[in-house]
């Protein structure tokens, strides 16, 4: 049926998928949000990093921006504890994907040791260059902030308007389908 065939598209089992992940790498970050003023969650922490009381959404990528895997806790968190539930849930869909990038955040021990137990998978921290001045484009991070950009042109993702993490991780996926949907509609 049609929604199978969608959904495989959307998975990558198709061959000419956007989200297949061919080059075996795939950027990975984490993005604060804050809650709309008449939420009325009862599920958000503090980010002490940010100073920003919310949720975090960490979500991984393919090279095309096309998202693979997100989970959404709270801000509390550290970027570093939650990354191997989302890292390990792209692992077992994806089995091909050999290196995740991330974000200085994720640096340390604490991550490569979590995630230690995967085989042949390589995670490379992509940090910003001590001498540079002002905003740098960064190699391999600005496919997932482009990802978060695209996101947040979707109005229930701006804010955090959901009462439920399962909620706000079923929006991200929404607006992933909704944007697969229109690129296949303009093939």
């Amino acid at each position: 049926n049609d929604h199978a065939t969608l959904q495989q598209f959307c998975k990558g089992s198709a061959p000419s998928s956007p989200t297949s992940c061919k080059s075996q790498y795939c950027p990975y970050q984490k993005f604060s949000i804050k809650p709309a003023k008449f939420n009325f969650s009862q599920v958000s922490g503090y980010d002490a990093g940010k100073k920003i009381e919310g949720r975090k959404r960490h979500i991984v990528t393919d090279s095309l921006g096309n998202l693979l895997d997100a989970i959404v806790h709270t801000a509390d968190i550290q970027d570093r504890d939650g990354a191997p539930a989302v890292i390990e849930s792209v692992r077992d869909s994806y089995p091909s994907l050999v290196k995740v990038f991330a974000d200085g955040g994720y640096a340390g021990d604490k991550l490569r040791t979590a995630v230690a137990h995967i085989e042949g998978l390589a995670i490379a921290i992509v940090k910003r260059s001590d001498s540079a001045v002002g905003f740098a484009v960064l190699p391999k991070r600005w496919m997932v902030e482009r990802t978060f950009a695209w996101r947040n042109r979707c109005r229930r993702l701006a804010k955090d308007w959901e009462a439920t993490i399962a909620s706000s991780e079923a929006w991200l996926l929404i607006a992933s389908i909704r944007r697969t949907v229109r690129l296949v509609a303009r093939a």
